[in-house]
């Protein structure tokens, strides 16, 4: 079975994608962030860092918060990192989840949720203002549980019990 390479492969201080085959994702809109060689179902938050910012105390606590507030799941997978964008560097946040495969439109639906989370906690935190933030997500997440999201649900806890099931 072949499971699909997404991580960085690194040549000195350039990233290489030319050994790296990425797989076809299922979502709305599949976003590329910096320093990642292929598309993904997720979102991103970035936001230039202000004066005086400490980017090992800013991973800390924004994990934290996601451990009080129960939004860390071995399913997704959430980086922080210094990237340069425009000649800037900027702090990206990238999270993704795994229910990638598959004809399954709501791929994504986790990881935005959780990156709406991450989004306001800076802004509440008054660590960058709102319109200093950016925000990409591959899929919107629901403002009112609707029926697609009560679906969404129901087919991750049966993927979830399916004897044999693969999610990587």
């Amino acid at each position: 079975m072949f499971v699909p390479t997404l991580r960085v492969v690194l040549c000195g201080n350039q990233l290489d994608c030319s050994l790296v085959q990425c797989p076809r994702q299922h979502c709305v809109k599949p976003i590329q962030s910096k320093g990642i060689c292929c598309h993904y179902c997720g979102a991103e938050v970035r936001f230039r860092p202000p004066a005086g910012f400490y980017l090992m105390k800013f991973k800390e606590r924004l994990a934290n918060f996601l451990s009080e507030t129960q939004q860390l799941d071995p399913k997704l997978t959430i980086t922080v990192s210094l990237q340069e964008y425009e000649l800037r560097l900027n702090i990206q946040i990238t999270v993704s989840d795994s229910i990638t495969d598959g004809n399954y439109e709501g791929a994504g639906y986790e990881s935005s949720k959780v990156a709406d989370s991450i989004h306001k906690y800076i802004v509440d935190y008054d660590i960058v203002r709102e319109p200093d933030l950016v925000i990409e997500q591959s899929h919107q997440p629901y403002v009112v549980e609707t029926q697609e999201a009560k679906d969404y649900d129901s087919f991750r806890i049966q993927r979830a019990s399916s004897p044999g099931s693969c999610i990587w």
